[in-house]
C-alpha cells in the first residue's frame, strides 16, 4: 500500500513538471515565433516623396471590384496632378478606349 502511495505521489510529481515543462516550451516558441517569424514580416513604412514609384509611361492595371483580375484593362500613366500641398494626388491614366483621372493613394504606390 506504501509503495503504491509512494508510486502515485511520485507519478503526480512527475506529470506536474512535465506539465510545467511544456508550459515553458509553449510559451518560449510562441515569444521566438512573435519575434522571428512576425518580425521578418513586419513592413517598414517609408515616407512618400515626390519622387513616386510610377513614372509617365508606366503601364499599370486599373483594377475594378465587379471583375476578375484576369480581366482588368491595362493603362499607361500619362501625367500626374498634385494638390494645393503639392504632393501628388490625382493621376491621368489613358486605356484604349478613354482617358481617366483616378485618386493616387499610398495604396497604389506600395
Amino acid at each position: 500500500m506504501v509503495a503504491l502511495q509512494i508510486l502515485m505521489m511520485s507519478s503526480k510529481d512527475f506529470l506536474n513538471r512535465r506539465f510545467r515543462y511544456r508550459q515553458m516550451l509553449h510559451k518560449s516558441l510562441r515569444n521566438r515565433f512573435i519575434s522571428e517569424y512576425l518580425g521578418v514580416l513586419a513592413q517598414k513604412k517609408s515616407k512618400r516623396t515626390t519622387s513616386n514609384s510610377f513614372k509617365i509611361g508606366q503601364i499599370v492595371l486599373i483594377g475594378s471590384d465587379n471583375r476578375k483580375r484576369i480581366d482588368w484593362p491595362l493603362g499607361v500613366i500619362t501625367e500626374f496632378i498634385p494638390g494645393k500641398d503639392k504632393q501628388v494626388r490625382l493621376i491621368k491614366v489613358k486605356t484604349p478606349h478613354c482617358t481617366f483621372i483616378t485618386p493616387y493613394s499610398k495604396d497604389l504606390s506600395s
